[in-house]
């Protein structure tokens, strides 16, 4: 999946991507190490909330437009949603 193409929806929802190789998490976009993440986690997907509370984990796939509905149901993002930038 290309992320440059959802690049609106990334930042409206103000998600940060990263991945876990070699011990260490990455920012997706940047490639640089994440310091502050210092859990391991053992799933393929986790969806961390602004507190810092696991909110959604998976060792299956999960598509990015299952991602976004996950992320639209939330308390606070129903909140935000009205200062979205239209994709």
């Amino acid at each position: 999946m290309d992320l440059k193409a959802k690049e609106c929806e990334i930042n409206n929802r103000n998600l940060k991507i990263f991945f876990y190789f070699s011990e260490k998490y990455y920012h997706f976009d940047t490639k640089e190490i994440e310091k502050n993440l210092t859990f391991k986690s053992p799933f393929g997907v986790s969806i961390i909330g602004y507190d810092g509370e696991l909110k959604f984990k998976s060792e299956k796939f999960v598509s990015f437009k299952d991602i976004i509905l996950i992320i639209d149901k939330m308390p606070l993002r129903t909140k935000e949603k009205k200062f979205d930038r239209r994709c």
